[in-house]
């Protein structure tokens, strides 16, 4: 776009679309879900561990913020406003999730109790287990391990950590996000990596015993092959 004197108009900001939107403004929109769909996904994505589920959040997440749109207050960001609705969607959501398989869990008990056939909850262990592919590799390995880490933190330390280490917002704005104080970001933040710390000691203890082993079977072969080269001459 340009403007009368040739040069290219600026784009407009989050905010201004954020006007335009509240005004019935369908483009100014989906301007806006070009710019954030990716960085909510990946929040989502990160926050509810499911592609399925992370998809659908952010249906949930746009929907609720062009809804509610009249009720954006245009001095507050916009990337802060619509990472507060997606957290608050993804937390709700696993709150639900969390409450539906104790709902499960006390049926299959009641199940059991009355006598009646059902999965006992070691074949459900089983199955999630045998359908977990085969990580192999070292680096698939460590993600996962890190990403359960991370998913095992208590809520608001895992909000936290995920929009600090992964989205990149500074402390004033995961304090805005989380409707909290600069201080209690930095506490969760300190007490997660303390707590990550802990969960993954044994993680790089193997991974360094890994390389040590790795270090002495390559000696070892350099030895074998110089005893080799001697005994032949």
């Amino acid at each position: 776009m340009k403007n009368s004197d040739g040069g290219k108009s600026p784009l407009p900001s989050d905010e201004e679309l954020m006007a335009r939107v509240v005004e019935g403004d369908r483009v100014a929109f989906d301007r806006l879900v070009r710019r954030y769909y990716r960085k909510v996904y990946a929040t989502c994505f990160r926050l509810l561990n499911s592609r399925e589920e992370a998809e659908d959040a952010v249906q949930d997440v746009f929907l609720k913020v062009y809804r509610n749109a009249a009720s954006f207050k245009l001095d507050l960001r916009f990337s802060t406003w619509v990472y507060r609705v997606a957290v608050n969607d993804c937390l709700n959501r696993l709150r639900w999730k969390k409450k539906r398989r104790w709902l499960s869990l006390d049926s299959l008990v009641k199940k059991s109790e009355d006598g009646e056939e059902g999965t006992r909850l070691g074949d459900l262990v089983e199955q999630k287990s045998a359908a977990r592919p085969d990580e192999d590799l070292l680096r698939a390995e460590r993600a996962e391990a890190v990403r359960r880490a991370i998913a095992s933190l208590p809520e608001q330390q895992r909000v936290a950590v995920i929009l600090h280490r992964y989205e990149g917002l500074s402390y004033k704005e995961i304090a805005e996000v989380m409707g909290t104080s600069v201080s209690s970001v930095e506490a969760r933040l300190h007490r997660a990596k303390l707590s990550l710390a802990r969960k993954l000691a044994n993680l790089l203890e193997l991974e360094e015993g890994g390389r040590t082993d790795r270090a002495s079977a390559e000696k070892q072969v350099l030895r074998d092959r110089s005893s080799a080269r001697n005994a032949a001459d």
